[in-house]
């Protein structure tokens, strides 16, 4: 990974010479093993948030559609996962809703990422942007109306240890 920042800033050094300005300041071995760092997460909700602060997802109700929002420090390499928790910690009894590894060639998130995703009638979720991906939360709502968490994971690729979660509360009706 040091040889490929290397290389990188010689290309661009050398570039900035030939055009007659400086080259800008290399990113620091910190800044890349932290750009898998969420600085925002927000649900926005089928309709206005409930009396709890927590954000509606309800299938009767603008045809189930609503939104995840998000910001990542740098999105060139690191993957997101899309959780559905009933508590805001990550345990095996969560529902992966989304999974995506971002690349140079892909889009995750420097500028805010607006997700849609939509519930329907039999419980499943579907989330995505060009490439959409489903969920079954049969087993997960057990009882409705259900009081939630979607979690946000990012992780640098490679290294699985080096991960930011962020949650926000939601209520299945």
């Amino acid at each position: 990974m040091n040889k490929l920042i290397s290389l990188i800033v010689i290309f661009t050094s050398l570039l900035f010479t030939a055009c007659g300005g400086s080259p800008p300041e290399p990113p620091s071995v910190t800044d890349v093993f932290n750009s898998y760092e969420l600085t925002s997460f927000s649900v926005e909700g089928t309709s206005g948030d409930t009396p709890e602060g927590l954000a509606p997802i309800d299938p009767q109700t603008n045809g189930g559609e609503f939104l995840l929002r998000w910001t990542v420090r740098e999105a060139l390499q690191n993957s997101i996962r899309l959780i559905v928790s009933e508590d805001n910690n990550l345990s095996d009894d969560d529902v992966e809703i989304y999974f995506f590894i971002c690349n140079i060639a892909t889009f995750c998130g420097q500028a805010q990422v607006r997700m849609p995703c939509e519930f329907d009638t039999d419980d499943v979720m579907e989330c995505g942007l060009l490439i959409k991906e489903s969920a079954f939360l049969t087993s997960f709502l057990d009882t409705i109306p259900k009081d939630a968490f979607i979690i946000i994971e990012s992780c640098l690729n490679g290294f699985p240890l080096l991960c930011d979660t962020r949650s926000d509360g939601v209520q299945f009706q």
